[in-house]
């Protein structure tokens, strides 16, 4: 991943529920300087905002007021969000598929009860 100044760099498909990248994307956020935001609920992988981002989108990062707003029209997320559809599992038998199937997004503590 090439981190350059003004830019930021999503990775989709991570977190509790998309069960990918999590080791890597850790190590990565441990070493850039400036802001660093290491999730986002509710998360890409179950359809949250953040799953509508694309390549070139403006994104507005406010650490006073903890919030990140995606510069993006209204109709055009609105034709994202309709185009949108769930990703495949990326494991669909096992432990990790369990835990996938039950646990809960980071904001509500990634509980699997």
């Amino acid at each position: 991943m090439d981190l350059k100044q003004g830019t930021i760099h999503h990775v989709a498909g991570t977190g509790e529920q998309g069960i990918e990248n999590g080791p890597a994307l850790a190590a990565k956020l441990s070493g850039p300087k400036g802001i660093s935001v290491g999730h986002i609920a509710p998360e890409a992988f179950v359809g949250g905002p953040i799953a509508l981002l694309a390549d070139g989108d403006s994104v507005r990062i406010d650490t006073d007021g903890r919030t990140l707003e995606m510069l993006v029209d209204d109709g055009e997320l609105t034709r994202r969000r309709t185009a949108w559809t769930a990703p495949e599992p990326k494991y669909t038998q096992g432990a990790l598929a369990k835990y996938a199937r039950t646990v809960g997004s980071a904001d509500t503590g990634a509980t699997t009860w």
